[in-house]
């Protein structure tokens, strides 16, 4: 796998682009605003990183676990009410948890191939 080649990282740095940028059109509290820009900043920079190290599964696990924290914040931060930033939330957390997760499948499946080519007992280990 080459660096910077993975749409699902580039999708969810979208996400997390737009989660952190929300504010700015949205209207929401302060605690939805911070909860979204922390969260979308976090998302982007797991992101970046998942982009220049494709084969590095920690990264892609991570911003699959920090779109699931973004999707689960109206509920836990409670600011659910405010329906602007919850749903900004929801979509993009879950936009992120999800490709995050695809971009990790992808990369075990690369790493594993790449483990059997350069061992063909990697079955058997």
């Amino acid at each position: 796998m080459k660096a910077w080649r993975s749409w699902q990282n580039w999708v969810a740095v979208a996400a997390g682009l737009y989660a952190a940028l929300s504010p700015i059109w949205t209207p929401m509290g302060r605690l939805g605003g911070m909860a979204l820009i922390s969260g979308g900043l976090m998302i982007v920079a797991a992101g970046v990183l998942s982009l220049g190290t494709p084969i590095v599964l920690v990264m892609n696990w991570t911003q699959t676990a920090l779109g699931a924290a973004v999707f689960i914040s109206p509920w836990v931060l409670m600011y659910s009410d405010s329906l602007g930033a919850a749903i900004t939330a929801w979509i993009t957390g879950l936009i992120a948890a999800v490709v995050g997760g695809m971009a990790s499948m992808r990369s075990m499946k690369a790493r594993d191939s790449e483990a059997e080519i350069h061992n063909p007992n990697y079955d058997a280990l």
